[in-house]
């Protein structure tokens, strides 16, 4: 794959910046090739209606294709399109249909979706002072919504089911003369913190220094699709380098069954 973009890339000019039709056939990304990666850049063009004045506007999209070549990974990054400018409502989600297919033809690979559902479940069961899972919006059991953020807590836990843990450690002797009492909030904290279905979780990445911490929000099956949706909070780092901490995380964290097909 890397050698087949790497072929395509000589009579490509790196330093062209051009506009293209939004899901034209004939885009042509300018390519940068690097040590460990590979950056696909798309230039894209969308027709806009910006309600601040009543006109349409053309509208300039950049998305970047980054092959991770370690990692085994390809990441699709993009930014919004801010109000006051409207979009269609699948306009991100076509883009990277339209991506997928572009990077399987052109280069005559297969993409498959990475699956990161299981980092949640090895975040809770792990007392890590470094990284945390600061937010979560969930689907309980008993079909009700609930979104459950630390938000300034200096101590990052996720709010009632983090609570009623530190309530429970720090009252077992109690707790063990009132065993039904135990099973209960054991029972209640299993149900919505086992039983839910997590459309999205906050991770945090800890650093002393608040302004340093890195976090992400990944939306799980984004738009019923097979894929996440990974949006990176702003702090100090800049450039790539946000982002590529997440990767390299991601790529060290794959579920067991993935490891083997990268590896295979």
């Amino acid at each position: 794959m890397c050698e087949a973009i790497k072929n395509k890339s000589e009579n490509i000019i790196c330093e062209q910046d051009s506009l293209y039709e939004f899901l034209s056939k004939d885009i042509i990304p300018v390519i940068r090739i690097e040590e460990n990666k590979i950056v696909l850049k798309f230039n894209f063009k969308t027709d806009s209606f910006n309600y601040s004045n009543g006109s349409e506007e053309l509208i300039k999209h950049t998305v970047l294709v980054v092959i991770h070549k370690t990692e085994k990974l390809i990441e699709i990054r993009f930014d919004t399109i801010y109000s006051p400018y409207s979009r269609n409502n699948n306009h991100y989600f076509d883009l990277i249909e339209f991506i997928k297919h572009y990077i399987s033809r052109e280069y005559s690979i297969d993409i498959f979706p990475l699956s990161l559902e299981h980092i949640k479940t090895d975040l809770s069961n792990e007392d890590s002072d470094i990284i945390k899972i600061t937010c979560q919006e969930m689907e309980l059991i008993n079909g009700g919504r609930a979104k459950l953020d630390a938000g300034k807590n200096e101590n990052y836990m996720i709010p009632i089911i983090g609570d009623l843990k530190v309530i429970i450690s720090e009252h077992q002797s109690e707790l063990e003369k009132a065993p039904a009492l135990k099973a209960a909030l054991e029972e209640f904290i299993y149900e919505n913190e086992e039983m839910s279905d997590y459309t999205s979780i906050v991770i945090t990445w800890i650093n002393q220094i608040k302004t340093r911490n890195i976090s992400i929000k990944i939306v799980f099956k984004y738009r019923n699709s097979d894929y996440n949706l990974i949006q990176h909070y702003s702090n100090t780092l800049i450039g790539t380098e946000r982002m590529d901490h997440v990767i390299s995380y991601i790529g060290e964290h794959k579920h067991p069954t993935e490891q083997q097909d990268s590896t295979s």
